[in-house]
């Protein structure tokens, strides 16, 4: 029976990959896929000083993008040579990590709530559009996605089982995480919180019970482990930035942002200690907040209103609401709603606690103390914690009645159809709640709806009608044709305001 199970798992993965391999075959690069790749591949070629200006999210990671041309390289002259040196190829290493990350989906569900949770979280995987599409991208959102559940996936191993096994596979992934994207150093404060979560109760009890030895104790083995994981942090991060100028000290650095030159010039004795720090690691966020600061990065844009510098409070909320299948999001309220009913029968500060804590930290954070809005992929990462505790609805599977098994079968049926309806374009997917799908740049635009991808589209369109008059930046008449990121005014907003108004 087993063995039944994993081939239905393998036809589920291989599935999932022949639709990113498909659906991205007339997609243009997006807006920041060819600096990533280019990034990666000058961490191949020793060299990571070479930051793109304006760029502040390449990370070393992406060099596994790259990875298929190095290895083109040693190889003859053939049709297969070309293949590996075709940027293009470096989409399908994003694609298996996509595989890769469902897998685990599958599997932590699984050991959570049995196989038929863990399945039914692989299939609102395989049918999540925004999961999709970026995952046939070059770019770092869905390999900050895939290691960042893996490591909490083997955070909970470590804290659930112990050993310093554990603990270094742990540690190393959450290492790896930091060279992925910079919203994984939020990894250290979500299991800092879950460990306060899983052993307030016993630091309690040795409270109340005076047993100082064992609170002595206790604290010990926290912050052994905590500078376990800390240096193996460190020596990973300076590792993927090929310990590029490592223990620079502060005052050395130059800053573009407001943000970053105020801590070096108020820290005047401590900029002084060498950082055990590669250079190019804090580049980025300098670059990053530089880019708030001057609104560089763009307008933030929510129902016709833009903002720059300031954003929208709760603007992932409202991003979650129109492009997240509405089967899907009520699957994820089913499962609250039964947890809630249940509670009792599970361990919250044992399993869902690493599920949880994440998802709220996250969420918050993202939410109430945003520096850029350009899309819904910059809350990935709890996208796949979700669809985890959703399997929790069907921990009890084989005690479902007939009429609950074909509600969930006809709320799965609903959610294929809503996808595949969007096939290919699963990167402006909106769910129902807009009906017309015309009309979504009223809600939302940037890399929600319009990100370079559809250039072909464009031309395609234009060779098709050659009156048509592109991106006129003042009032004309005829068949006008414009990017949706253009009319609603992400950059340069007074260009297209006689089109909007």
């Amino acid at each position: 029976m087993k063995r039944i199970y994993w081939i239905f798992l393998l036809i589920i993965l291989a599935a999932l990959f022949l639709l990113e391999v498909i659906s991205i075959r007339h997609k243009t690069f997006t807006a920041d896929e060819e600096d990533h790749y280019g990034y990666g591949w000058r961490i191949l070629m020793g060299n990571a000083d070479s930051r793109i200006e304006g760029n502040g999210t390449l990370m070393p990671f992406n060099s596994l993008n790259a990875l298929p041309r190095l290895i083109g390289r040693q190889l003859p002259a053939s049709a297969f040579r070309d293949f590996l040196a075709d940027i293009h190829t470096g989409r399908y290493v994003t694609m298996l990590f996509s595989l890769l990350l469902a897998f685990y989906v599958f599997k932590w569900s699984k050991e959570l709530y049995g196989f038929p949770a863990g399945y039914f979280s692989l299939i609102l995987f395989a049918f999540s559009p925004n999961l999709i599409a970026h995952s046939r991208l070059i770019t770092n959102d869905i390999f900050a996605t895939c290691l960042m559940t893996i490591s909490l996936y083997y955070f909970w191993r470590f804290i659930t089982l112990g050993g310093w096994t554990r603990a270094m596979i742990s540690a190393t992934l959450v290492g790896i995480s930091q060279v992925v994207k910079y919203s994984s150093v939020g990894l250290y404060l979500m299991m800092a919180a879950i460990v306060m979560v899983r052993y307030s109760p016993d630091m309690l009890l040795g409270l109340r019970k005076k047993e100082i030895k064992t609170l002595i104790r206790m604290a010990g083995v926290f912050i052994r482990y905590a500078l376990f994981f800390a240096v193996v942090s460190l020596f990973i991060i300076n590792a993927g930035f090929l310990f590029n100028r490592t223990f620079t000290p502060l005052k050395d650095y130059t800053f573009k942002s407001d943000f970053w030159k105020n801590i070096q010039s108020k820290s005047e004795i401590l900029s002084r200690i060498p950082l055990p720090l590669p250079v190019p690691y804090l580049e980025g966020p300098d670059d990053r907040q530089w880019e708030s600061e001057t609104g560089e990065h763009g307008n933030a844009y929510l129902f016709g209103e833009i903002r720059n510098p300031d954003c929208f409070t709760g603007y992932y909320f409202w991003a979650y609401l129109f492009k997240v299948p509405i089967a899907i999001q009520l699957f994820i309220l089913l499962s609250i709603l039964a947890y809630l009913i249940n509670f009792r029968k599970f361990n919250f500060s044992r399993n869902e606690a690493f599920l949880w804590i994440p998802i709220i930290l996250f969420s918050v954070y993202i939410n109430f103390f945003p520096s850029i809005q350009s899309g819904i992929r910059y809350s990935l990462p709890i996208f796949p914690l979700l669809l985890i505790f959703a399997g929790s609805l069907l921990k009890n599977w084989s005690k479902f009645k007939l009429l609950l098994r074909l509600s969930i079968a006809l709320l799965l049926l609903y959610l294929v159809i809503s996808v595949l309806s969007y096939y290919p374009h699963y990167l402006s997917y909106f769910n129902e709640l807009v009906p017309n799908r015309k009309m979504a740049y009223k809600i939302l635009a940037d890399s929600n709806l319009e990100w370079g991808q559809n250039r072909q589209y464009l031309e395609d369109y234009l060779s098709a009608h050659p009156k048509a008059i592109r991106f006129p930046v003042a009032p004309r008449t005829g068949r006008i044709v414009v990017a949706a990121n253009k009319l609603v005014g992400i950059f340069r907003p007074r260009e297209c305001r006689w089109l909007r108004e």
